[in-house]
């Protein structure tokens, strides 16, 4: 189920960068018109995309490395939220120090980053659990 979302998500990044970012900062900021993007960003979200999808779709070794390092990342957003959110703000776009950020969008930056934990945290076990499971078959 998780890969299929991953799909999806994968998939609409890839389709519709630009979809993507304008409704990401009309959620995450108090002022989008005062957002400017740096212009490989759309780039980026598609190649993101694209990403998401490959290792959707192919799984294995890759698919389980990119949700161990998800859950790593997640660790840190949720510890550090607005911290992340302005390291990836000077990253993304132009005066990033004039950029406000919702507050709501902070704690729901924090949920995701919890969430991603338990989600790599779950998915970890089910492959140890599956494991072990085919090692007793043999």
């Amino acid at each position: 189920m998780i890969r299929a979302l991953l799909a999806a998500l994968g998939a609409s990044m890839t389709l519709f960068p630009n979809r993507i970012l304008r409704g990401y900062e009309r959620i995450a900021f108090e002022d989008p018109s005062e957002a400017t993007a740096k212009t490989w960003l759309p780039t980026a979200i598609r190649t993101e995309g694209v990403l998401y999808v490959v290792l959707a779709v192919v799984g294995g070794t890759a698919y389980g490395a990119f949700v161990r390092l998800v859950g790593v990342v997640g660790a840190v957003v949720a510890c550090v939220p607005r911290r992340y959110l302005g390291w990836g703000g000077r990253l993304a776009y132009e005066r990033s120090g004039e950029l406000r950020w919702r507050e709501g969008f902070v704690t729901a930056v924090r949920g995701l980053g919890t969430l991603l934990v338990v989600l790599a945290i779950r998915s970890v076990r089910q492959g140890k659990k599956a494991d072990s499971e085919n090692g007793a078959e043999r």
